[in-house]
C-alpha cells in the first residue's frame, strides 16, 4: 500500500501516520505539507490519499480536485476539525470518498474510513472493467451480425 499524507500541521499529522500506521504497518507514506511537495506528489500513483481540509496552501475541496482530476479512481479521505456540512457535501458531490472529524474520539476511525474507500474503489474499478466489456462485446455481436446479413445477402 502506497498513501499520500497531505496534513501540514506537525502534531495531526503525527496522528494521521500513527493510526494509518496502526492498520497498514508496511504501507509507504509520501508525506506532504507544502504546495510544492504536493504537486510533485501527483506524479506518482498512491492508493488512497488523506487530506486536511484545512491547509496553509489551500483548501480540502481544492486539493480533492486536483487529485480526482489526476488520478480519479483513487480513494480521498479528508479529516477536518472545521468545515461545515455544506462543505462536507460539497466535498462529497466532488468525489471524496470519506471524511474523518479530528477529534480523539473520532480520529481512530481513520484506518476503518481508509479501508473501506480501497474496497469501494476497488469495486468501482471492477464495475468500469465490466462495462468496458460489455461494450466490446456488444460491438463485436454487433460487427458479426453486419458481416452475416452480408453473406446472407450475397448468397
Amino acid at each position: 500500500m502506497k498513501f499520500l499524507v497531505i496534513v501540514d500541521e506537525p502534531d495531526d499529522r503525527k496522528l494521521t501516520i500513527q493510526y494509518l500506521r496502526s492498520d497498514f504497518p508496511d504501507a509507504s507514506l509520501t508525506e506532504v505539507f507544502s504546495e510544492k511537495q504536493f504537486y510533485e506528489a501527483l506524479d506518482e500513483e498512491h492508493d488512497a490519499a488523506i487530506t486536511d481540509y484545512q491547509l496553509h496552501w489551500a483548501n480540502g475541496i481544492q486539493v480533492l480536485m486536483e487529485l480526482k482530476k489526476r488520478w480519479p479512481l483513487m480513494p480521498v479521505i479528508m479529516l477536518t476539525a472545521t468545515a461545515t456540512e455544506e462543505v462536507v457535501v460539497e466535498a462529497l458531490k466532488r468525489g471524496l470518498d470519506d471524511y474523518v472529524v479530528k477529534s480523539p474520539t473520532h480520529f481512530a476511525r481513520l484506518p476503518a474510513a481508509v479501508k473501506t474507500s480501497l474496497e469501494n474503489a476497488e469495486e468501482k474499478k471492477k464495475r468500469k472493467e465490466l462495462i468496458f466489456r460489455g461494450k466490446k462485446q456488444k460491438s463485436f455481436i454487433t460487427k458479426i451480425k453486419k458481416h452475416l446479413k452480408i453473406k446472407k445477402v450475397n448468397s
